[in-house]
């Protein structure tokens, strides 16, 4: 069965408010899904860009609270989102209010404000700092994942959503990467092999579990960037019935785009499989997470009679925001593995006997 698979450069914007956010993303899967691609995929950290929702304007601090969604400052007033706070003295055609002990507020935008006292600097204390993002970002995390949700059933297609920093129960925090179906059902993996950064700055911990996932066009497993370098991860998923292999990936220098991009050649050459890598592109000066992005989003494929000499499928233009959109046959992977001049991935357990010998 052939399958449009669209990729994405996508770039990392400092939002408003959540309805941009939500506008942006939702104009990027109308342009793929009006190309006819049925799976989407997004970049790794590319929902970073929400830590910028609790950033302050005009140099004055936003707060954000539970239950009150994103916020804005104006005038020294520390601003937040509240439901039915009800209506107070207007200014320039907008709802004030004022709450017990809050002190007197205004309003711009449509968002109620409130100023509220020893509410401290939540502006520039988050975006600087890893820790407090991810705090943070836990807030928005219901609202993302009915949104991707929402859009893999409206436009009938998998969204591979990008990843997410996700706490779990234990309080340790996972980059975790949401597989959205178009019946609504979702899944995830996260990444396992975590980069130095992750490691020692963000503290970010592996997950524990290696999975595929089943879908109409066959099995997809998921390989989050630094992932993509080790053989042994795409090999289990392969074997068990993966033929499109999703790397969602963000790298800041040229050769960490490169290390991931060969990884993900590698892996579908030795596997005779697709690999399709997504990257997150332009430089956030005011995140401390994700300030600088390189990359180009392709799609590879084994190197063999009946697919491109060079393995690459389609590829886009380094830092460019753009979709990359290419047509894959994964029935062809079966064909390849059975009559194609080299037998990478039935050779695979021969290295065994090598290996032990030495």
């Amino acid at each position: 069965m052939n399958v449009k698979i669209a990729t994405a450069q996508y770039d990392i914007s400092f939002l408003e408010n959540w309805q941009q956010y939500q506008s942006k993303v939702e104009r990027w899967v109308r342009d793929a899904a009006q190309q006819d691609a049925k799976i989407l995929l997004f970049p790794e950290y590319a929902s970073m860009e929400l830590a910028s929702l609790f950033i302050a304007r005009d140099g004055v601090y936003a707060v954000s609270l539970p239950g009150a969604g994103s916020a804005i400052a104006r005038d020294g007033v520390y601003a937040v989102s509240l439901p039915g706070a009800g209506s107070a003295i207007a200014r320039d055609g907008v709802y004030a209010v004022s709450l017990s002990g809050a002190g007197s507020a205004i309003a711009r935008d449509g968002v109620y404000a409130v100023s509220l006292s020893g509410a401290g600097s939540a502006g520039e204390a988050v975006y600087s700092s890893l820790s407090k993002q991810l705090v943070d970002m836990q807030s928005l995390l219901d609202d993302y994942l009915d949104l991707f949700q929402m859009l893999a059933t409206k436009y009938q297609c998998i969204i591979q959503a990008g990843t997410f920093p996700v706490q779990t129960d234990s309080g340790a925090y996972r980059n975790r990467a949401y597989l959205f179906m178009p019946n609504g059902q979702f899944d995830y993996q996260d990444k396992l092999m975590m980069t130095r950064f992750e490691n020692e700055q963000w503290l970010i911990q592996s997950g524990e579990e290696l999975r595929c996932f089943d879908s109409e066009y066959g099995k997809i497993a998921i390989n989050i960037c630094y992932d993509s370098e080790f053989p042994l991860l795409a090999r289990k998923q392969v074997e068990a019935g993966a033929n499109l292999i999703l790397v969602p990936s963000c790298t800041d220098t040229l050769a960490g785009y490169h290390r991931v991009k060969i990884g993900c050649q590698a892996r579908a050459l030795e596997n005779q499989c697709y690999v399709a890598q997504a990257a997150l592109v332009g430089n956030a000066p005011w995140s401390e997470a994700v300030d600088v992005n390189i990359g180009a989003a392709a799609v590879y494929t084994p190197v063999d009679r009946g697919f491109p000499d060079n393995g690459i499928l389609a590829a886009g233009k380094l830092n460019a925001v753009q979709w990359v959109v290419a047509e894959v046959s994964l029935g062809a992977c079966a064909t390849v593995r059975e009559q194609g001049q080299v037998f990478n991935y039935k050779d695979w357990p021969l290295q065994q006997a090598f290996v032990m010998r030495s």
